[in-house]
């Protein structure tokens, strides 16, 4: 019988990776996301969709709800949904931030915590949350996702250790940049909050930074390969970097003082 799957954010970037590679190995895979309708398409490589909006705690008891009305468990929960908002601690307002965590971190906890009952009920599964190298590296501009990331991070550590017990794995995978839509959307806040505030020149310098590293990042592929390595595994590690560089950021992250990132960010955003 073939393991269910299901996997948030499931439409697009990482998510839709994730769901074609492994629909193609085998696996039942139901991909939520906002805009189903416009990637039909990916019916007929054997995934099912379902709308979900992490913003709403009905739509998500819902997809839910009718993955066990067809499928009775759910073996594998991929927490994969989230953006990254940009912007001056000062410039953002409360209510996005706010936005930002209930879809990056509350959202998934909340999923997980209808999956988890199941999980135990059939003997065990696996949780895999999307979190991100910036929740190792404290980023100005990126505070607000910086934070959110590291929250998650941190929580998902927790569960693993509370569910060991029941036979339920958890497992956080930390991007570095990938090619996707998500570097557009944090432009997109990062020009609406502060692209004519006092942190303008700084905002420009970020621009740059966003357009180069959708040019230079890898495809969604190399980290929908690690997610499927990660399932097949009998045991794992409570983290794992993609790409291999993302590892050294992390190493790094731990072996320079705070002081060192703090002139290197200081230089790099100076006028």
């Amino acid at each position: 019988m073939s393991k269910v799957v299901l996997i948030t954010g499931g439409t697009s970037g990482i998510g839709k990776a994730t769901s074609i590679l492994l629909s193609s190995r085998g696996f039942k895979v139901y991909a939520t996301g906002r805009s189903v309708d416009k990637v039909r398409d990916l019916e007929e490589k054997g995934i099912t969709l379902l709308y979900m909006n992490l913003l709403d705690e009905e739509s998500i008891r819902n997809a839910f709800d009718e993955v066990i009305k067809r499928e009775g468990k759910i073996d594998i929960l991929i927490n994969n949904a989230g953006y990254g908002i940009a912007g001056s601690v000062e410039d953002v307002p409360i209510d996005e931030a706010r936005k930002q965590f209930e879809v990056n971190l509350f959202a998934p906890i909340r999923l997980s915590q209808l999956a988890i009952p199941r999980m135990r009920e059939n003997g065990g599964g696996r949780i895999i949350n999307i979190t991100s190298i910036a929740s190792f590296l404290p980023s100005p501009i990126l505070s607000w996702y910086s934070a959110s990331k590291s929250a998650f991070g941190f929580l998902s550590f927790a569960m693993r250790v509370e569910l060991s017990r029941f036979g339920i794995d958890v497992v956080s995978v930390a991007p570095a940049g990938i090619s996707t839509n998500w570097p557009l959307i944090a432009l997109s806040y990062l020009e609406k909050f502060s692209s004519n505030s006092l942190y303008s020149k700084v905002a420009e310098r970020m621009f740059k930074f966003f357009e180069n590293s959708i040019k230079s990042s890898p495809s969604p592929g190399i980290v929908a390969k690690k997610i499927y390595k990660i399932i097949m595994k009998k045991k794992t590690k409570p983290v794992y970097f993609v790409p291999w560089y993302a590892k050294l950021f992390y190493f790094t992250s731990k072996v320079l003082p705070i002081t060192w990132l703090e002139k290197a960010y200081k230089l790099f955003l100076s006028d």
